[in-house]
């Protein structure tokens, strides 16, 4: 089991923790399932429209998967255009 790492983006980086799809009792970990909401765990020093917490919408497109072990840090680029909103 691989442990958890502190995450910092780099520039014009967020970290975002994605939202678990539930389709009843199935196990879901295993399927490749568009998600478009997610929390920001961290932002780029750079970034200053997104904070730690807010919720976002955005195109599945955009999220870059780094697999470390068994855990996996999910970013977006913010100059990607795929940040659609922030829920409030």
């Amino acid at each position: 089991m691989s442990k958890s790492l502190k995450i910092k983006p780099t520039s014009g980086k967020i970290y975002v923790k994605l939202d678990e799809v539930k389709l009843g009792g199935l196990d879901t970990s295993g399927l490749q399932i568009s998600k478009e909401k997610g929390e920001v765990i961290a932002v780029a020093a750079d970034v200053t429209e997104y904070k730690k917490g807010d919720v976002i919408l955005f195109k599945s497109y955009a999220v870059k998967i780094i697999t470390e072990g068994d855990v996996k840090y999910h970013f977006i680029d913010i100059n990607s255009n795929a940040i659609c909103a922030i829920v409030q």
